[in-house]
């Protein structure tokens, strides 16, 4: 069994507290350098912060807690993928002038 200590970036195994290297303080500006680091950390921290709240928001469309998992790994990969290449760049599609 694997419990992580959120707040002290610790985890707890097997009746001992480990320091864990790859679990950070996940907050909205760390998760956004990892976003653009390109670092799998980011979906992470994301899920870890805000999973409560997006599984709830799902949930309450499909009332099925499966089908609400499953939007939810859309979600994050949809996410993934919107990443732009370069800092700076929208995340938005560009107007098109007339």
């Amino acid at each position: 069994m694997r419990l992580v200590l959120l707040r002290t970036g610790e985890t707890y195994v097997s009746g001992r507290i480990m320091e864990d290297k790859r679990i950070d303080t996940a907050t909205p500006e760390r998760i956004i350098e990892l976003f653009f680091g390109r670092d799998e950390q980011a979906i992470e921290m994301t899920d870890r912060l805000y999973r409560g709240q997006l599984l709830k928001i799902a949930y309450n469309i499909t009332r099925d807690l499966m089908i609400s998992e499953e939007v939810l790994n859309d979600a994050y990969l949809a996410l993934w993928n919107r990443i732009p290449p370069a800092r700076g760049l929208s995340l938005l599609p560009t107007p098109v002038p007339r």
